[in-house]
């Protein structure tokens, strides 16, 4: 499980862009959807991705997003924890 300081390290383009109470929320969002069981070794990476992917697509994390494609709601984010959620899938994670 990743902390606050732990994610703003790893993305800190989120440093100035979103607030502190925001950046939490969207890490306990994020974690609530992910199974330490499922992700084993690559939980702290999905749940960075997946955080920041809901924090890029957030009103507030505008400013954050490397991309923008407000169209489908894609970020760079969404696509790298899309990728590791589908790498996990032979061990029984339906994708």
């Amino acid at each position: 499980m990743l902390t606050q300081a732990d994610f703003l390290t790893r993305f800190p383009e989120f440093t100035p862009a979103a607030p502190s109470g925001l950046v939490q929320s969207k890490l306990d969002e994020a974690l609530g959807a992910l199974s330490p069981s499922v992700y084993g070794h690559q939980l702290d990476t999905a749940h960075g991705y997946l955080a920041a992917h809901l924090l890029a697509v957030s009103p507030l994390g505008k400013n954050a997003r490397l991309e923008d494609d407000p169209a489908n709601g894609d970020t760079p984010y969404g696509r790298r924890y899309k990728q590791i959620r589908k790498e996990l899938a032979p061990r029984g994670f339906v994708t």
